[in-house]
């Protein structure tokens, strides 16, 4: 990778160098394999023949406003286009098939991303930080959704994930004005943390088919009023409740033998807590703190 520099316009190749590297459009090309090395603000990517396109080939690259990804490349490695903070417009090639971690980390000007069919997962990291992107467009082909790959994106509203089956930790992490989720009906997984800090969440409807909560996956969602938890559900981690400050009722499954530490703490519009009988112990201390307008606690056990 070269240094970025502002005032950096052209690049090429010569000398002995010829051999193992070309230049085309501005862009450090492998002869071996067709993988694009490193590009600069200037760059355009050649509409045919590269394969791929390396690690780190543009971070950094403050200047850069607009990249297509032609159909020719299937795999972009981590951190591709890391802190290109002028990035407003990307384009992404129908084919597709890996993005590699942090890829668009800290990229602060995007707005708009549509992910091709041919994207099944959404890597760690991947949007993490776009602090203008407003719209993610999703068909039902992307399937994971990874560690933290939309968190800290603080204007992104709502967002529709049609074939996900997994939606790993922090995937939504402290996404300031996030209203609205809809879920694929094949999910399966919500990690931990997967949604905390996202204080305007008002609706999310969890599918009959969802076998794990992770901890703290709804933590601070402080307009959250409802969260019906499938009857089906294995695993619901500790803490998913602690901190919505509109819930008004909450379910504990049949899969849960334990409460925790503050589990239903500063819940402070909750009202009914309904505890099943597999219900064996309440560990610690402050399992209801703060919850001043509870009114009622059922338990279905003897």
């Amino acid at each position: 990778v070269i240094p970025q520099v502002k005032t950096l316009t052209s690049l090429s190749i010569e000398g002995g160098w010829g051999k193992y590297l070309y230049s085309e459009n501005n862009c450090i090309i492998r002869k071996d394999g067709r993988i694009l090395l490193c590009g600069i603000k200037t760059s355009v990517i050649p509409s045919s023949g590269i394969k791929e396109i390396e690690s780190y080939a543009f971070s950094n690259c403050r200047e850069l406003t607009s990249i297509v990804i032609p159909d020719s490349i299937k795999k972009m490695g981590r951190s591709v286009f890391y802190n290109c903070r002028s990035l407003v417009t990307v384009e992404l090639g129908k084919n597709l098939e890996e993005i590699g971690a942090s890829a668009f980390l800290q990229c602060y000007s995007i707005e708009r991303i549509s992910i091709p069919k041919s994207l099944r997962k959404i890597s760690y990291n991947c949007f993490g930080s776009c602090r203008k992107l407003v719209e993610v467009s999703l068909t039902d082909k992307t399937d994971v959704i990874d560690q933290y790959a939309f968190a800290n994106c603080p204007l992104l509203s709502s967002i529709s994930l049609p074939g996900v089956k997994v939606i790993e930790a922090g995937a939504f992490y402290d996404c300031e004005v996030l209203r609205k989720v809809t879920l694929s009906d094949d999910l399966g997984f919500i990690g931990d943390n997967a949604f905390m800090m996202c204080p305007l969440l008002q609706e999310i409807d969890l599918p009959s088919g969802l076998r794990c909560i992770g901890d703290s996956a709804f933590k601070r969602c402080e307009s959250l009023k409802h969260l019906d938890i499938p009857e089906g559900i294995e695993y619901l981690g500790k803490k998913v409740y602690k901190q919505c400050a509109s819930l008004e009722s909450a379910v504990i499954p049949a899969s849960r033998e334990d409460l925790y530490l503050d589990e239903f703490a500063l819940c402070t519009k909750l009202k009914k807590i309904y505890l099943p009988s597999t219900l064996k112990q309440i560990s610690g201390y402050g399992v209801i703190g703060s919850c001043e307008s509870l009114e009622e606690i059922f338990f279905s056990g003897t």
